[in-house]
This record gives C-alpha cells, structure tokens and sequence, in this order.
C-alpha cells in the first residue's frame, strides 16, 4: 500500500505547478495585446500591435534579466527539514542497497549447500554399491540422508527469497519513489522562486516604464497588468509549495511508520525460518546417527569362545602322551645290548 500510494506522488506533485505556468503565459498574452486607446479604431489597432510587440520584446529582455539576478530563496524550516528527509533517504538507500547484496550472496550460497548436498549424497550412494555387505546400506543411508538434506536447503532458499530478499527490495523502490516525491517537491519550490523572479522582474519593469520621459502610458498599462499576473501566480504557486510540502511530510511519516512494522516482521520471519531449518537439518543427521553406529567392521568370532577359557588353556591343543614304563625298558635293554 506505501508503494502504491508513493509512486503515483511524484507525478502529481510535479504537475503541480503546471496550471500556474500555462496562466503566467496567458496572463503574459494577454496584456501584451492590451489596447492602447484614443484616435481612430484602425490606427488604435496599429498602434496596439506595434505596443504589444514592443512591450513584449521589451518585458522579456528585462524579465531575464532581473531573474537571473534573483537572490536564492531563502531556506524555510520546510525546507531543512526536507534537507533532513532527503538525508535520510539517502542514507537508508545506502543501507538497505548494503543488505540486498549480502542477502543475495547468502541466497547462492544456499543455492550452492542444495546442490552440494545432492552432489555429496549421490557420491556416497555409489560408493555405498562398491562397497563390503556390511556397509552398503549405511551409504546408502547416508547418500539419502544427503539427498532430503539437499530438499532442506532448496526450499529454505526459495522461502528466504519471499519472506526477506523480496520485501528489502521492495523497501528499496519505495525509497526511489519517495526520493522523486522529494524532489518533485523541490521543482514545485524553484517554480514558486521562479513566480518571485518574475514578479520582482515586472516591478522593475513598471518602475521603469513610469521613470521613462516621455512616459508610454500603453506599456505601462500592459505593463502592470503582466505585474497583476504574476504576483497572482507568485502567491498561487505559494500555496501549492504548502499543499505539496504537507503532502510530502505525510507520506515520510506514513512511510517511516509502514517500515518499522514490516521491517520488525521481515526480521522476525527471517528468525523464525532459521530456527525451523536448522531443526529440520538437525533432525536428519541424527536419524543418520543410529545407522552408522550399527556398523561392526571386525571379523566374528565363534560363539563358543570365551576369554576366560582362552586364558586357561581352554580349547588348546593337548600335548602328546608320554612313554609308558614298558616302552622305557625295552629301550634301555636295546641299548644295553649294543
């Protein structure tokens, strides 16, 4: 709603001033062909023109004069603080700008994490295939534990892009908006130092017709009724400056407000999103935990074996069985005789 109503302000305080210029040029026609008055209606007519194109001439060539040199209006408090507005929108620019880089970085590096994982999961589904029986499905395991991780992060790159990336640089076309609001505002005040100019310019202009001997009573009238003109337009364009100025500190305000509600949404979001994802990344590598856990890379053992018995002796081979006594003497005997 802050944008809609943002962007269509810088228009219309810019056309503002419009119907002003188009009556400074009416009233400026108008009383160059004023007419002169006396003798007959032919040479009245005549005369007119010649005045009008004079006076014209004349009127111009002092107007620019007497606008160029035109001090500078003035700054007002309005305009300070616009000074102070336009600070700040420069500044929040600057910041918001600083924020969109670094969170379209963050946005490719989860990119970056999704297909990494789908990468590194698929890695280890192969190796789980070359693999011992023994830990064939815990590659597995882990090749699809990588993969729903991969998911994970795809989908948390996709909601932080709606819920933050989008928002900042929504924020950040609004600032464009309220900055050609600004400086809308800022023609609509050099229009009215302008409608100044001008008048001073046919003040000058009368003075000097009325100084002149012999006076031209015909310039003067034109001359004076191009005064009236502008200082009509003077003091119109001066309460279109406050209009527009009223109208430009309303929506900073409206606008400053608007920010400090979706900004502390947007950062709440942004919070809440990374508490989930982590849950979520969490709670898949610890149902891969179990899993490789299981895992017995050593050879078994016969389940008959005991330590203790292997300590004793237990299951040794026996020793061989000694001579009996007959055999011993039989042996004596046969080397007695040799």
């Amino acid at each position: 709603d802050a944008l809609a109503s943002l962007k269509p302000l810088a228009a219309d305080l810019l056309a503002a001033a419009n119907p002003g210029l188009k009556a400074t040029t009416s009233a400026e026609g108008a009383s160059a062909s004023a007419p002169s008055g006396g003798g007959t209606a032919a040479s009245a007519s005549a005369a007119a023109a010649a005045a009008a194109a004079s006076t014209g001439r004349f009127l111009s060539s002092m107007m620019s004069a007497a606008t160029a040199s035109t001090p500078a209006l003035p700054k007002s408090e309005d305009d300070l603080k616009i000074e102070e507005i336009t600070a700040y929108a420069n500044n929040l620019e600057a910041q918001m700008l600083n924020v969109s880089k670094h969170t379209a970085i963050l946005v490719k590096r989860g990119r970056d994490l999704s297909k990494g994982l789908f990468e590194f999961g698929l890695a280890f589904t192969m190796l789980g295939e070359h693999e011992t029986e023994v830990l064939t499905g815990a590659m597995a395991q882990m090749g699809h534990t990588a993969d729903q991780l991969s998911l994970i992060a795809a989908e948390q790159v996709d909601k932080e892009q709606l819920s933050f990336e989008e928002p900042i640089l929504d924020y950040i076309q609004m600032l464009h908006a309220l900055k050609e609001a600004i400086n809308s505002r800022q023609q609509v005040r050099k229009a009215y130092q302008g409608a100044i100019g001008d008048k001073e310019s046919k003040q000058h202009v009368v003075q000097r017709l009325k100084d002149a001997n012999p006076v031209n009573e015909a310039k003067v009238e034109a001359a004076e009724q191009a005064l009236i003109a502008a200082e009509a337009y003077e003091t119109a364009m001066q309460q279109k400056l406050g209009e527009v100025t009223a109208r430009t500190f309303e929506e900073v305000e409206r606008f400053k407000t608007t920010k400090a509600e979706d900004m502390r949404k947007v950062v709440l979001d942004y919070v809440q999103l990374q508490i989930e994802y982590n849950k979520r990344m969490e709670e898949q590598w610890a149902s891969l935990l179990p899993e490789i856990e299981s895992i017995k890379t050593e050879s078994p053992l016969p389940a008959s074996f005991n330590a203790a018995d292997a300590s004793a002796g237990v299951g040794a081979a026996a020793p061989p069985p000694a001579p009996s006594q007959g055999a011993l003497g039989a042996a004596e005997e046969t080397v007695v005789g040799v």
